[in-house]
């Protein structure tokens, strides 16, 4: 919770001070906060959390594989559930603060367009690219929520078949679960 705690505060120091898109950038997304010594620039790419939250599904399925086994070792188990949900920490702090970076980006493209600086074209192209990477983003999320779910299926059934000591297990895995749920449900098409 204090990671949680930390990135909602910069994120909060993020959105007070403005942000802009720099149109010479690639795919990520660019805040600038400027001061009277120098410019900062920090990026914030929904592609790495495409990549991420692919890691994210080759660590579950790592959960999976340890789950689907005649017996189950707690030792193995604990530690890929411990890499799973590190992980998914990792990513809940930094999806937030990216899809905002990005609908904060896109409001300025859009303001600039409106001013008549930007084209109608170089915005509609900077929006489909954002679609692109979210559905991306949904998809990537979506096979992690399968996996997710396996293991869930796979716990459950060696708990019906009589192994012991599942609980925390199950407890964790279904926070796992429901944590890919609502990183899924935090991203928004345009």
């Amino acid at each position: 919770m204090p990671r949680l705690a930390r990135s909602v505060c910069v994120f909060a120091i993020f959105a007070v001070t403005g942000c802009a898109q720099n149109s010479a950038e690639g795919f990520g997304f660019v805040a600038r906060q400027s001061t009277d010594f120098e410019t900062q620039t920090t990026h914030y790419d929904v592609a790495g959390l495409v990549e991420q939250s692919f890691h994210l599904d080759a660590l579950m399925r790592n959960v999976v594989d340890q789950s689907g086994r005649t017996t189950l070792s707690d030792k193995a188990l604990s530690k890929s559930i411990f890499r799973t949900s590190d992980q998914m920490d990792t990513f809940m702090i930094s999806l937030p603060r990216s899809l905002a970076a990005q609908d904060i980006a896109l409001a300025d493209l859009a303001r600039r367009r409106d001013a008549g600086d930007v084209s109608d074209a170089a915005y509609l192209a900077r929006l489909e690219e954002v679609r692109a990477g979210r559905r991306d983003l949904v998809q990537a999320l979506a096979l992690t929520q399968t996996q997710a779910n396996a293991a869930l299926e796979n716990l459950n059934t060696a708990a019906a078949d009589g192994q012991s000591g599942l609980d925390p297990h199950l407890r964790a895995t279904r926070q796992l679960a429901r944590t890919i749920e609502a990183a899924r449900t935090q991203i928004t098409m345009f």
